[in-house]
């Protein structure tokens, strides 16, 4: 049976070759040979990736989540499993950080504070990728498809900034999910650890 962590990392795997995709094409290195189909193809890529998140936040907080959903093995929304895990754990959502080692060797980090999508963004973007999958209304012309363009460059961004490095809070616990989604030691492959966190503000250690 995976671990949480193995199924968190599966999550984050998957969830980078959504984000390349989403950076490939909207920076105009790759392309289906037509414009409303690659920007299409981006908000989708997109939707994928927050529910991903949303499904790694099932994975770091799965026992209480089965309680409150015993069919959540059929959850699909990400807008939806966000809310729900809220309820069992408000402060399940990513936290980025960057990290470093103090002159002392000890493993210390700081949180990131801008330049990430947010939580309170998470299901405005969800709700704006769902509309640019359905085809576009010619009748509306406050659309400008190079806006769209520009949006899914900074969201993508965004979502990078977010999850490079990341914790996570468990719900009802002193540890945390540290997350790295370029790990050497895993062949450049998401790794996740759990950690404890101390009594001093920025440090950890590996449980």
């Amino acid at each position: 049976m995976k671990t949480r962590l193995q199924r968190y990392c599966e999550c984050m795997d998957l969830l980078k070759l959504r984000i390349d995709i989403v950076a490939q094409i909207a920076s105009g290195k790759k392309t289906t040979g037509s414009l409303v189909p690659d920007q299409e193809l981006c908000c989708l890529q997109l939707r994928k990736s927050l529910e991903l998140i949303a499904f790694a936040g099932i994975s770091a907080n799965l026992d209480k989540y089965a309680e409150l959903r015993p069919g959540f093995y059929r959850d699909w929304n990400g807008k939806r499993i966000f809310t729900t895990i809220k309820k069992i754990n408000p402060d399940f959502y990513p936290i980025p950080i960057k990290t470093f080692q103090d002159d002392n060797g000890q493993l210390r980090f700081e949180d990131i504070n801008d330049g990430f999508l947010r939580k309170e963004d998470f299901g405005k973007l969800y709700d704006w990728c769902g509309q640019l999958l359905h085809s576009f209304n010619p009748f509306d012309k406050s659309m400008q498809w190079k806006d769209v363009r520009q949006r899914l460059i900074i969201e993508q961004t965004r979502i990078v900034t977010l999850l490079n490095q990341h914790r996570c809070v468990l719900a009802d616990s002193d540890e945390e999910i540290w997350v790295n989604m370029n790990d050497q030691g895993h062949n450049g492959k998401a790794a996740a650890y759990i950690m404890r966190k101390k009594m001093r503000p920025g440090e950890l250690s590996v449980c």
